[in-house]
This record gives structure tokens, C-alpha cells and sequence, in this order.
């Protein structure tokens, strides 16, 4: 009996969201990449081994800003404070969370 690949992956993701993966799928939706997928693009774009040899000036502001919101996940590991944190820092203004998480992404670096 030959079985579908489409009935194959289907089945794959009922078991997946079935272990607990949707908790996990649903915060990397929620916040992006984790920080060290976003360390390696940026040691890739420079052409350096280690995060040490990481120049942050040269990283873009955007990659900044996703890092340090990333970086913000580590220290902050529940969604909802993580959230009203962002709420705080950010209040009227979204450049000024955006402002905070470009400095969090630098000093980290």
C-alpha cells in the first residue's frame, strides 16, 4: 500500500501541534526569530566566525532591533509580561520601543 505525502505531512503537523509545538510556533510568530538565528545571519553578512568578531555598528538597524526584541524574549520569557513590557517602553510612541530594542540588539552584541 502506497501512502500519500500529502497524508504524510498532514499527519506530521497533527502530531506536532498534538506535543506541544503550537505554544512554540505561536511565540516565534508572535516575536520573530530567536536571537541566535538572528546572531548567525549577522556573522554571515559580515563573513565573521564568532559573535565577538561581530562589528554592531555595521549591523542593520533592522537586524538591531529584532535582536534586542529576541533578546528581550530570553530575559522575559512570558508573552504577556513580555508584552505589557513593550506596551511600557513603547507607550504613544512605536519608535520608541523600536529605539529600545535597536539598544538592547547593540549592547548585546
Amino acid at each position: 500500500m502506497r501512502i500519500n505525502t500529502t497524508k504524510i505531512l498532514i499527519i506530521t503537523f497533527i502530531l506536532l501541534l498534538g506535543s506541544g509545538w503550537s505554544a512554540l510556533l505561536a511565540q516565534v510568530e508572535e516575536h520573530g526569530r530567536s536571537a541566535d538565528v538572528i546572531i548567525n545571519e549577522i556573522k554571515r553578512e559580515q563573513s565573521v566566525g564568532t559573535i565577538v568578531e561581530i562589528n554592531p555598528d555595521r549591523v542593520d538597524t533592522e537586524l538591531l532591533e529584532e535582536l534586542g526584541d529576541a533578546v528581550m524574549g530570553l530575559m522575559i520569557t512570558d508573552e504577556t509580561r513580555h508584552e505589557w513590557v513593550d506596551e511600557m517602553l513603547g507607550g504613544e510612541s512605536p519608535e520608541q520601543l523600536d529605539s529600545t530594542h535597536r539598544w538592547m540588539g547593540y549592547q548585546y552584541l
